[in-house]
């Protein structure tokens, strides 16, 4: 019959902890704590994007080793992983517990100009501060690779692309003024287009010569020439009109126009009064005899 001697399961047990201390601490304090980013992978093996947003996760870690996460608060920072090469830091939350499991929704925000100097960042727990001190004691997550988000480089030559239109539209406004008022005009009608020349070859690949007239150009010209045949239709239709009223009233009267009198030949009757001669006999009627 086998005996339990209270003295070996003090001892069983004894080594037990120890062997789970053993293989604990054999992880690192990345496996450890950190989830988001993985802590069980290696560094710089994770790759995210400016701009996006990651669910960072921890788990829960009450120690005294590295930091006092048993007494103090811990604000969580990331930072350059060479940080003599790209002295960057940027505090993401603070006044976090440790002692118990947290996430927290991080937008990656590093500068473009830090990015272009390096892409390799890395996440740290420290004791609570305004100021991070890069000797001091930390919680790391694994490092990683942060790229620039695709639209950066477009954008950063769209600005420098406005900006040197408007240094050239200002640059010509600044010199016509100097010129007479004739040539005031003929510049003022081509800046428009030196502009928009200047702007299309810094913003956009060559394009293929134009074949023809833009289609607003087709249909000024072709709203000119309707409009200018009606006037020209117009015109005609007026002189014509005005030299036939001229015309009507010459011929009409050479036409009808009345014979000339002969006063010598005798008064012509022609329906109007007629003048009575001048001396008329009278006759005297006879004397009734047989009064």
């Amino acid at each position: 019959m086998f005996c339990h001697n209270p003295s070996s399961q003090f001892i069983s047990w004894v080594f037990l902890v120890l062997l789970f201390s053993l293989i604990s601490s054999q992880k690192t304090i990345q496996q450890i704590i950190w989830n988001v980013p993985d802590g069980n992978l290696s560094d710089l093996s994770q790759t995210f994007t400016a701009g996006q947003t990651l669910p960072l996760s921890w788990n829960s870690y009450a120690s005294t080793q590295y930091v006092d996460t048993t007494k103090n608060l811990v604000d969580l920072w990331v930072a350059a992983f060479d940080f003599n090469l790209n002295p960057f830091s940027q505090r993401v939350t603070i006044g976090v517990n440790l002692t118990s499991p947290g996430n927290f929704a991080w937008t990656i925000a590093i500068p473009d100009s830090n990015l272009t100097i390096s892409a390799k960042y890395v996440l740290r727990f420290k004791v609570t501060s305004p100021v991070f001190n890069p000797n001091s004691g930390d919680l790391s997550s694994p490092g990683f690779l942060v790229l620039r988000a695709a639209g950066a480089s477009t954008v950063s030559s769209s600005i420098i692309t406005t900006t040197s239109a408007r240094s050239t539209a200002a640059g010509t406004s600044s010199s016509t003024n100097n010129l007479p008022a004739s040539s005031i005009i003929n510049t003022s009608a081509l800046t428009p287009a030196a502009s928009t020349a200047t702007s299309s070859t810094s913003t956009s690949p060559p394009a293929a010569p134009s074949s023809g007239l833009s289609a607003g150009a087709k249909v000024g010209i072709g709203a000119g020439v309707a409009i200018g045949a009606l006037a020209l239709a117009g015109l005609s239709y007026f002189f014509f009109f005005v030299r036939r009223q001229k015309q009507g009233p010459e011929a009409v009267g050479s036409g009808n126009a009345y014979p000339s009198k002969d006063y010598k030949s005798g008064p012509i009757v022609d329906g109007g009064p007629t003048e009575m001669p001048a001396k008329m006999v009278v006759a005297e009627l006879p004397v009734n005899r047989y009064q």
